[in-house]
C-alpha cells in the first residue's frame, strides 16, 4: 500500500526522516532491521533521532556497487556519514556488503544473503523496515527495468531461493556490477520510507502510480506488492492529467483530445442522419 506526501524542497527529508524516527518507535523493543537505499535515499538518514538507535538495530544495505573502489560503494557512503558516526556510538548493528578478502560479486550476494536469514531466524518476531528511492528510469535499489528482456528481470530478481543476487546490468547504469535485494525481500518489509526528489522523475513518478503498468518496465511499481510504503515528494502531482500509461498530460493536449472526440462524435451523428 502507498500513501503520498507531497512537501516542498526543503523540508522533503526531514519529514521523510520523522517518519522514520516514527516507525523505529514503535517497533518498541522488538530487534529491527533496517534495509537501506543509497544515493539520495541516504539522506534521510540525516535527522535519526538517537533514542531511536541501539543494539537491536541492524543495519543493511538494499544495493551495492560490487568495486574495489570505496568512493564507489553505498557502504562506505554510509559509514563516513554523521547517521553512523552515532550509530556505531550506540551499538547498531551492521552487515558488511564489501567484498572481503577475494570475494566474487556472487560471494559477497550470498553472505549477505546467508546474513539476512540468519537474522530472521534468531528474530522471530523482528520488524523490518527500508528506506527507498527510484531513478529517473522508474529502478528501485540495484532493481533496474528490462522492458526488452522481461524472462531476464524475472529470473534475476524473482528469486525465491535469494534475498540478494549479484548481476551484471550492463549499459543500465555506470557502474555494471550490482548486487540487490530480490523481490520477495522487498515483500517481506513490513514499513517502509521512500522519497522522490526532483523533476526529472515526474514521469517515472507517473508510471509509479500508474493504474497500468509492469514491474519490468518500472521496478519502484515494486512497492505496491509490499505492506506499507510512505511516499514523500517535492514533485507537484495532478493525477487528473495522468494517463493510463504513466505520462502527467498538458493541458493543451487534454482539449485537442476532447475536440477530437468531439469531432468524431458529431461526425457519427451525420452518418446516422444520412442513413435515415
Amino acid at each position: 500500500m502507498l500513501n503520498l506526501h507531497i512537501e516542498n524542497k526543503k523540508e522533503l527529508f526531514k519529514k521523510a526522516s520523522d517518519e522514520l524516527n516514527r516507525l523505529l518507535s514503535v517497533s518498541g523493543q522488538r530487534p529491527v532491521l533496517l534495509l537501506l537505499s543509497g544515493g539520495s535515499a541516504l539522506s534521510i538518514l540525516d535527522h535519526v533521532r538517537e533514542n531511536c538507535l541501539s543494539p537491536a538495530l541492524t543495519v543493511v544495505m538494499l544495493d551495492e556497487r560490487f568495486s574495489k573502489k570505496p568512493s564507489e560503494r553505498n557502504f562506505d557512503k554510509l559509514t563516513s556519514s554523521l547517521f553512523w558516526t552515532k550509530a556505531e556510538r550506540l551499538g547498531v548493528a551492521l552487515i558488511d556488503s564489501r567484498p572481503i578478502q577475494k570475494e566474487s560479486m556472487e560471494d559477497v550476494a550470498a553472505r549477505m544473503h546467508s546474513e539476512v536469514l540468519d537474522w530472521r531466524g534468531k528474530n522471530k518476531n523482528g520488524f523490518i523496515a527500508a528506506t527507498l528511492g527510484m531513478g529517473v528510469d522508474g529502478h528501485t535499489a540495484g532493481v533496474f527495468p528490462f522492458p526488452e528482456n522481461p524472462k531476464f528481470f524475472w529470473e534475476v530478481f524473482e528469486n525465491t531461493e535469494c534475498a540478494f543476487v549479484g548481476y551484471d546490468a550492463g549499459k543500465k547504469t555506470r557502474e555494471r556490477k550490482r548486487i540487490t535485494a530480490t523481490i520477495p525481500l522487498f515483500r517481506a518489509v513490513d514499513r517502509a520510507v521512500a522519497v522522490i526528489s526532483g523533476a526529472a522523475k515526474a514521469r517515472a513518478l507517473g508510471r509509479l502510480f500508474s493504474p497500468k503498468g509492469f514491474v519490468f518496465e518500472t521496478p519502484a511499481r515494486i512497492w505496491h506488492e509490499m505492506q506499507s510504503v510512505q511516499v514523500f515528494t517535492d514533485i507537484s502531482v495532478d493525477f487528473s492529467k495522468l494517463s493510463s500509461d504513466g505520462k502527467f498530460v498538458k493541458k493543451q493536449e487534454v482539449l485537442k483530445e476532447a475536440k477530437r472526440k468531439n469531432r468524431r462524435a458529431l461526425s457519427k451523428k451525420k452518418k446516422a442522419r444520412r442513413r435515415v
